[in-house]
């Protein structure tokens, strides 16, 4: 869980910071290999890591979408 948990937190913009790419995302929690992050897991992560990048982009545009309609109906 907290692998999928850090690439979310670093790949969505927040009020304190922008968004980093899938790539920085990665090379971030690389670094983090065996200090916070299971090597074994996070090597698969590493594998699969461009499915995380599809399934950020879907959830991003979802609420990019939410917001203008909520900003619309104000």
């Amino acid at each position: 869980m907290a692998i999928a948990d850090v690439y979310d937190a670093l790949v969505s913009p927040r009020q304190y910071k922008k968004a980093f790419t899938a790539d920085e995302a990665v090379n971030i929690m690389k670094d983090g290999i065996g200090i916070h992050f299971d090597p074994v897991l996070t090597d698969v992560f590493i594998d699969i890591s461009g499915k995380f990048e599809e399934i950020s982009k879907i959830f991003l545009e979802n609420e990019d979408e939410s917001a203008a309609v909520g900003k619309a109906t104000l």
